[in-house]
């Protein structure tokens, strides 16, 4: 008898462990639908009561608290019989953001560059980064030597073997590396419905904020021209392109941000000897999200100093020698020129852009039982 007890007494263990389980699975799928419903509210988070689980006589019950400046918990138990699990779990925000550098074909990293992490929401420096490439092709990740620092870990698409995909000539990783398991997808952005507000040609200082949110046919910076963004959240949809000319600014004032979406090109000079001012000292203070296909590149000046999150999935991104960039970047490749100094800012960790939350899910943080 007494074995067949202790049998019983494991099954309902197991079950009551897996119903538990299934509630946290089943708390995450329910988050990560509440995201798809505006505006988010806190007020009516999911939980459950003593859901049946299906092929067996276990339930859970969930809950999940916290708020969006906090995070958010979940509890989940299980029962079975008289067996009783509970799994507790943090959840934090993914977003397109997630990685200091990820392409989808390559990856350079020069001589003396460094590469570090930090969070401009705490201030905290000691965060690390993670930076990599979903392609498999030999050497599509290229370190240099002399003093380049890799602070955190490299990664190569799924299935790949680390010791082809990266040729490091010597860069210390003070991380792993190693394949993905699955493929990091490149969303296509749906920038937000605005309206529409014609061209924009800019000869000298032209101010604008949020007031003068839109969709532009095409922005114009002559070489004396300089867009300010001040008063607020700016975002503006270029379905066209924008032109800047050598010595054209583009400043975004603090206590403001600029998102900027473009569908066209980045002609003129590109961004080789445009100067870009981000005086919110953030680098979610500027996004820029090109959407089109037909940019091969864009390049930014030698010594260039710059606030900035890029996504740019079909598009090369190219920094010439000693540039200093805080925020994160996603290509279609990437290029650090030798003497740079890279920070990823975590800060950005579960940011989007667009309308809908596209690219955004909640993810298990910190899990424990009991």
């Amino acid at each position: 008898i007494r074995p067949c007890l202790f049998a019983l007494r494991t099954a309902s263990d197991i079950a009551a462990r897996c119903a538990a389980d299934a509630g946290l699975t089943k708390a995450l799928f329910e988050m990560n639908e509440k995201l798809g419903v505006f505006p988010w509210a806190d007020s009516n988070l999911p939980q459950v009561t003593d859901e049946a689980l299906p092929g067996c006589d276990a339930t859970f019950s969930y809950t999940v608290t916290g708020d969006a400046n906090s995070g958010y918990t979940v509890v989940s138990i299980g029962k079975s019989a008289h067996a009783q699990k509970q799994v507790s779990s943090t959840l934090r925000l993914k977003g397109l953001f997630e990685y200091g550098l990820l392409a989808k074909q390559i990856v350079v990293v020069e001589e003396n560059t460094l590469l570090y992490g930090y969070d401009s929401d705490t201030g905290s420096t000691d965060t690390e980064l993670t930076i990599g490439t979903i392609s498999t092709a030999p050497d599509s990740v290229v370190l240099g030597g002399g003093s380049s620092i890799i602070d955190g870990d490299v990664f190569v698409g799924a299935g790949g073997d680390t010791e082809t995909v990266i040729q490091n000539s010597g860069t210390v990783i003070n991380g792993q590396t190693y394949a993905l398991k699955k493929e990091i997808p490149f969303p296509v952005i749906t920038p937000p419905s605005l309206p529409d507000m014609g061209t924009m040609d800019i000869t000298g200082t032209t101010v604008i904020g949020p007031a003068d949110n839109g969709k532009y046919a095409g922005i114009v910076l002559l070489s004396t021209g300089m867009l300010e963004i001040t008063g607020g959240d700016v975002v503006l949809h270029v379905t066209g392109d924008i032109v800047m000319n050598g010595g054209s600014q583009i400043q975004v004032d603090a206590g403001s941000s600029l998102t900027l979406y473009v569908d066209g090109d980045l002609a003129g000079d590109v961004l080789n000897n445009v100067e870009i001012n981000n005086y919110t000292g953030i680098a979610g203070g500027f996004k820029l999200c090109l959407m089109g296909t037909s940019e091969p590149y864009i390049e930014f000046v030698n010594n260039s100093d710059l606030f900035m999150a890029i996504y740019a999935p079909n598009t090369d991104v190219i920094f010439k020698n000693n540039t200093n960039f805080r925020g994160s970047i996603v290509a279609e490749s990437i290029y650090m020129k030798n003497n740079s100094l890279f920070y990823y800012d975590k800060a950005l960790q579960g940011e989007s852009i667009g309308s809908g939350n596209i690219g955004v899910s909640f993810v298990i943080d910190r899990w424990q039982e009991g």
